[in-house]
């Protein structure tokens, strides 16, 4: 018997069409959006707000982590061990979550429990209770998980990289501190929620996905907020910005930084490195999705395949390209041996030269082609799948048929655009550089990169913003 030395051939592109979709705006409240998928009968929904920690006061850093954790311990209707024997009886998943941006309230059930289900969602978005001593509970918790985190290099390193980056804009903040978890009280957090959780407000949307009529469904919940309190919270001053198009929100831009951050006990140096790059909204989005697979998105990238499979000095590399709604990062993370520091440095940052000075092959450009549009069908499964794309339209402005259009856009990116973008986006001279380990090895390591600016044992970055 022998087996095949060559993966199989790609098929014809499978046709992929959002589903079904109604959408009613609440005239002065919040839009209102139905998409059936009758596949199975089950049913997410969801309160979706604009905002989230973008806004939090300096000092308060960990607030949203506490709210998140604290909003389910009970309602002005259940007390917690209530609420969470309803949501067992019923099977039903309730989650909170909160980004630097939007802020979510989501309930998945079976959809014969769909009207029950939508005034619990109600209950548990506009009226939670923050007890005094879950809040209190909720933080000791959360300050046992920071000081873990704290330990672990990898963690140490997006910390000072994300700074690096982004500098004192809110991007590059922490997003929790010992200090503001011991700062935020029961007051902090209601007031985050009447904040975010404005009932009526038009920063808000209520999307259902599943096994719905969409019509019937979308029709019957706008008339239900348009006979409701349209009296949404103050619009605060970072969703104002929000507001805005994205021309123009672009944010300084610091000097590159190469940080090394002193952690004697370490048995490897982890590495982190990057600069700022482009929002999910830009034209240029696609090809540079493409040309960052191509460089470290998955095994087969040039970051893995170099420096790991023919130069062994790592287990695994890859990059990101994260992108937001007013700007984004290109970065790469990757772990070595403490001999290897110094060719690992190096080795890292002749690749970021190379994505420049070595064009992308066409072979390379259909191997990553491939891989994004064959992966995003599985990305787009499921009633969680589909609500967070509608989520991220609505986030990052532009109109769901997109996502209709997301494989063929991918499939149409050339050679001559991935190399424009290349050029275009990917800027080694303005990269930082973050080492964790041994400090002067460390140092040693960034030296040939230029000024090294050397963190002491226990040093995280400060949150200005």
């Amino acid at each position: 018997m022998t087996f095949p030395s060559t993966p199989p051939a790609g098929g014809v592109l499978a046709p992929w069409t959002f589903p079904e979709t109604v959408q009613v705006q609440v005239p002065g409240g919040p839009l209102v959006v139905a998409v059936r998928m009758g596949v199975l009968p089950i049913v997410q929904l969801r309160w979706c707000y604009r905002g989230g920690t973008y806004g939090i006061a300096p000092g308060l850093e960990g607030l949203a982590g506490i709210w998140n954790s604290t909003a389910r311990h009970g309602t002005r209707k259940y007390e917690s061990a209530e609420l969470a024997q309803v949501l067992d009886h019923r099977g039903i998943r309730l989650r909170f979550s909160t980004g630097l941006e939007s802020t979510t309230v989501a309930i998945s059930t079976l959809s014969q429990h769909f009207d029950w289900a939508v005034d619990l969602l109600d209950e548990v978005a506009f009226g939670p209770t923050f007890p005094e001593h879950h809040v209190a509970r909720e933080r000791a918790k959360a300050l046992e998980v920071l000081h873990h985190q704290l330990s672990v290099p990898g963690y140490l390193a997006g910390l000072w990289l994300n700074h690096a980056v982004y500098g004192g804009h809110p991007y590059g903040r922490r997003s929790s501190t010992l200090e503001g978890l011991k700062a935020v009280t029961r007051q902090d957090v209601q007031g985050f929620h009447e904040r975010i959780m404005a009932p009526g407000s038009s920063r808000g949307m209520l999307l259902v996905v599943g096994d719905v009529d969409p019509h019937a469904v979308a029709h019957r919940l706008a008339r239900r907020w348009e006979n409701g309190d349209l009296d949404g919270a103050a619009t605060t001053d970072a969703e104002q910005v929000a507001s805005k198009p994205l021309e123009g929100l672009g944010f300084p831009v610091p000097e590159p930084q190469i940080i090394a951050v002193d952690r004697p006990e370490s048995e490897q140096v982890t590495f982190g490195i990057g600069h700022q790059t482009i929002p999910r909204a830009h034209p240029d989005y696609y090809a540079l999705r493409v040309a960052n697979q191509v460089f470290g998105g998955g095994a087969s990238s040039r970051l893995f395949m170099t420096l790991r499979e023919q130069r062994s000095l790592t287990y695994g590399v890859y990059s990101r390209l994260s992108a937001g709604t007013r700007g984004g990062e290109l970065s790469a993370e990757m772990a070595t041996a403490l001999d290897k520091a110094e060719e690992a440095a190096e080795a890292l940052m002749n690749e970021f030269r190379g994505i420049c000075a070595s064009p992308i092959s066409a072979e390379e450009l259909t191997m990553a082609k491939q891989y994004l549009v064959g992966a995003f069908p599985r990305r787009a499964s499921g009633v969680g799948g589909v609500a967070s794309l509608v989520m991220m339209a609505r986030n990052h402005g532009f109109g769901l048929e997109q996502w209709a259009e997301h494989q063929a856009r991918i499939a149409a990116v050339d050679l001559d655009e991935v190399h424009a973008v290349t050029q275009r986006w990917i800027r080694p001279e303005a990269l930082s550089v973050v080492a964790v380990g041994p400090g002067e090895l460390c140092a040693r390591a960034l030296a040939p990169l230029g000024r090294v600016e050397v963190k002491g044992v226990g040093a995280v970055p400060p949150c200005s913003v």
